[in-house]
């Protein structure tokens, strides 16, 4: 499913799958200044692991638990080119 709306100006858009009405599984969410954010999804939330994607490529991987940000030691970071920084 694709979904587009607008949310205090601001353009969303975002594209898997949804239950009821919320991302709810794999999925990516499009941020209007066109950096990406994709993975898993719980209720409308980022749950799990998942890649934040800016714009130039640049790739940063994290792990959320609903919706907020985890700090972890796993091998994870700022990407440039397909390789950690």
């Amino acid at each position: 499913m694709h979904r587009k709306r607008i949310v205090d100006g601001i353009r969303e858009q975002s594209m898997g799958q949804f239950k009821e009405d919320k991302m709810n599984g794999k999925g990516t969410f499009f941020y209007d200044d066109e950096n990406t954010y994709a993975e898993d999804w719980a209720d409308g939330l980022k749950e799990g692991e998942g890649v934040f994607t800016w714009k130039n490529g640049d790739r940063h991987e994290m792990e959320y638990s609903q919706n907020m940000f985890l700090l972890t030691d796993s091998p994870k970071g700022i990407w440039s080119n397909d390789t950690l920084i």
